[in-house]
Order: C-alpha cells, then sequence, then structure tokens
C-alpha cells in the first residue's frame, strides 16, 4: 500500500438532508480505500478516482483545516476549543453568549462512503481524529460510517462529542459467514469484531447501529445470512439496521465485482450478468429480471427481520439545538411513512409527494405550528400528504405509525 498526501481545494459542503443519516454535510478524508471491498461504489469512474483504488491511499491532510473554515464561513463559533486567538479568550463568559447566538447546528457524516475514514491509513496521518476534534471544538452532532475496530482508538473523543451533542457509528455489515466477507471484503474488520465494536460504543453509551447495505443478491439476501446478522445485531445491541439493494456502475465498479463472482461463486455469474444486463448508469438491476431470477426485495425481507427482531429500519433522528422542532418531527414522520408505505401491502405504492413534502418541511424557515389551516394548504404540499400533517400538529400524533408499533422509535430525543 502507499500513502500519499494531498491536499484537498475543496472538502465539506451542506446540502439537502439525508434521510439515511440525517446528515446534511458529509466529507471524505481519503481517496481509494485499502479495504478493497468489491462491491464499492466508490470504484466506479464517476468519482475520478485513481485505478489503483485499493494500493494507493491518498490522505487530504488539509480538511481539519477546510473543515474549520467551512464552519467559521457558517457563521459558527469554536466553543469547545480551549484557545481561539481572538477576544474571546480574555472576555469571561463570551462562549455561552456566541453559543446561544450561533445559526441552528446540522448533523455532519465523516465518511461519505467511498472511503472508508479509519483504514489502515488513519493510524499513520489521523486525519480523521483531526476531524472529530474539530466537530468536538464546534459542538456539532456527529455520523460516522466505518468498517474498521480501529474506530475504537478514538472512543474518549466520540464520547466528549456524544455528552456535548451527538455521536452515532454507523457499521456497514453484510456478511455472517467470515469466509464470504473476507472474500467480499477482505482488508476490512471481520463481520465479528465489527458486531463487537457496536456493543462496545452502545455500553460506553454512544449510538450505534448497522448499515446491511448492500444486500448481495443469492449471497447475502439468504435465510441463514439476514437471519443470523439481525440476531447478532440484537444481541450487540444495535439501535437501528438500514438495507439497500446492490447497485453496480458500468465499468469499473461491475467488472470487478464479476470478476470476483467467477472466482468465488461461478454458479452465480450468469444469474449476475442477467441481472444488472441493462447497463443503468447508476447501477440498478433490472427490474424485469428481478422478477424473472425470483429475487424478492431485499428491503421488504429485512422489515419483516426488523419487526421479529424488534429494531428500527430507520434511524432514530436526533433533532440538533435551534432546530424548528415541529418541523423536523413532521418531516421525519413522512421520511418514515415513505418507506414503510412501500413495504406494506400493497407493495408498490407511490411515495414521492411523501418524500417531497419531507424536504420541504425539513427546510422550511418558518414553524408549521404557527400558520393558519389555510396558509399550510397553500405550502408546496400534496393533498394525499396533508391529513398526515394536520394530525401531528393536532395531537402530536401519528395514529398510522402508533398502529404498527413505530412511532416512538423515530426520535433520539
Amino acid at each position: 500500500m502507499i500513502i500519499e498526501k494531498i491536499k484537498a481545494k475543496s472538502f465539506a459542503k451542506k446540502g439537502k438532508i439525508d434521510s439515511w443519516w440525517w446528515a446534511e454535510a458529509s466529507m471524505n478524508p481519503y481517496r481509494g480505500c485499502y479495504h478493497d471491498c468489491k462491491y464499492c461504489d466508490g470504484k466506479a469512474e464517476a468519482y475520478h478516482i485513481h485505478e489503483d483504488f485499493a494500493t494507493r491511499i491518498q490522505g487530504k491532510i488539509n480538511s481539519p483545516k477546510l473543515l474549520d473554515q467551512f464552519f467559521k464561513k457558517l457563521g459558527y463559533f469554536p466553543t469547545n476549543r480551549s484557545k481561539t486567538s481572538t477576544l474571546v479568550d480574555f472576555i469571561p463568559g463570551s462562549k455561552l453568549t456566541i453559543e446561544s447566538t450561533q445559526p441552528s447546528k446540522f448533523i455532519c457524516c465523516v465518511g461519505g462512503g467511498v472511503c472508508d475514514v479509519y483504514q489502515p491509513a488513519e493510524k499513520k496521518l489521523k486525519i480523521t481524529q483531526k476531524l472529530l476534534q474539530v466537530v468536538y471544538d464546534y459542538n456539532f452532532p456527529l455520523f460516522l460510517l466505518t468498517k474498521n475496530k480501529f474506530v475504537l482508538r478514538d472512543l474518549d473523543l466520540l464520547k466528549k462529542i456524544n455528552n456535548f451533542s451527538y455521536a452515532n457509528i454507523g457499521f456497514s455489515i453484510t456478511l455472517a459467514d467470515e469466509k464470504d466477507q473476507k472474500i467480499v471484503e477482505p482488508n476490512a474488520s471481520t463481520t465479528r469484531e465489527r458486531f463487537e465494536t457496536i456493543r462496545k460504543l452502545r455500553s460506553e453509551g454512544i449510538h450505534s447501529g448497522i448499515l446491511f447495505l448492500p444486500v448481495l443478491p443469492w449471497i447475502g439476501d439468504t435465510e441463514n445470512n439476514m437471519n443470523t446478522i439481525f440476531k447478532q445485531a440484537k444481541e450487540a445491541n444495535a439501535e437501528y439496521i438500514l438495507v439497500g439493494g446492490m447497485t453496480l456502475k458500468p465499468g469499473r465498479n461491475k467488472k470487478e465485482f464479476l470478476n470476483m463472482i467467477k472466482q468465488n461463486y461461478p454458479d452465480l455469474l450468469d444469474s449476475y450478468i442477467t441481472l444488472y444486463s441493462n447497463e443503468n448508469k447508476y447501477g440498478q438491476p433490472d427490474k424485469n429480471q428481478i422478477k424473472n431470477l425470483g429475487l424478492i426485495n431485499p428491503v421488504v425481507k429485512a422489515y419483516q427481520y426488523c419487526k421479529r427482531y424488534k429494531i428500527p429500519i430507520r434511524m432514530p433522528r436526533y433533532i440538533p439545538e435551534g432546530r424548528i422542532d415541529t418541523n423536523i418531527r413532521i418531516s421525519t414522520i413522512l421520511f418514515h411513512l415513505a418507506i414503510i408505505k412501500a413495504l406494506r401491502p400493497p407493495i408498490w405504492y407511490n411515495t414521492y409527494p411523501f418524500q417531497e413534502a419531507a424536504q420541504f418541511i425539513d427546510s422550511y424557515n418558518i414553524d408549521l405550528q404557527e400558520l393558519s389551516k389555510n396558509q399550510i394548504n397553500a405550502l408546496p404540499i400534496s393533498e394525499k400528504v396533508l391529513p398526515y400533517v394536520f394530525e401531528f400538529l393536532e395531537t402530536r400524533r401519528c395514529n398510522y405509525l402508533e398502529d404498527i408499533g413505530e412511532f416512538k422509535t423515530l426520535f433520539v430525543n
């Protein structure tokens, strides 16, 4: 493995809410990933990553400085930093005053999925550790994604972030059988090690759960694999399991994965070639072939396991300081309804109106509780969605989700 130090021109950017892990800014401190997972979407040419993705790792050594600048440009101040090199250091109590006048916070995601922030290069460069320190300095809530037990190196720092704000560590876990796991994810921590790390984090009061994605057809979607992962997740006290199917983007991503299948699961090669024969630019499988090959949507299957083991299929949402509580709660309910209505009979359900309304309400800067019914009716919210909005405004409840036992699990606070 070759480790290179590079300087990034830009690093973090604030965008729309990500309804998977509720982050509004994500960052990747590395280019390339030694874990070398064979399904990795990060290898796709669309991300403009170098060819030797798994053997030449580039660390963005100036990313902590860029994150610091990012926060400052948005109007935030490092209230948890002992020395700020400003007059504030000499004015007693001024940090508390500044903290109360800052813009509302949002969750930052360290690790956007195209690299692992705790891959072996982190032991040498310590970029992720420095990023976490900046997140703590500015008292921001955090979501972190990894497949490596090395995250425990920063346990004390994560506990500080969680004590002052919120820290949630998500672990990608796809295969229970470690022989399969080492074929597909050759250099990541083992499945057992990841579950042990979740158990440790939860015992320390840190939020943690599982990203069961991608679910590999015919390998990861078997009864044995899915049941084992959910059972071990329950034993590890995981707070959630997010589930998603596998994409294979044409080019390096698809070619490398199919080569792995040919070498290790040759009986499945023709089925995979057929399933992804449509060459969809986003890597989505052929919908017609899903039915022809007898596959069931893995999220539909996983939902049944979630009910069996009483683990949420969505990540409970933390509401950052300064946000409009009513709007965030309504938005979260609508995002959840979009998922649940698509999974419960009938299986097909047009959930776009729920998703669109959720995105709009999430960023709307007026508390819906302060608007009249006519004013709310005038907002760009579908008539299909409005009854759920008015129900919450009147009762602070959602009867549909309460009836299926999924209302109380929506929020951390």
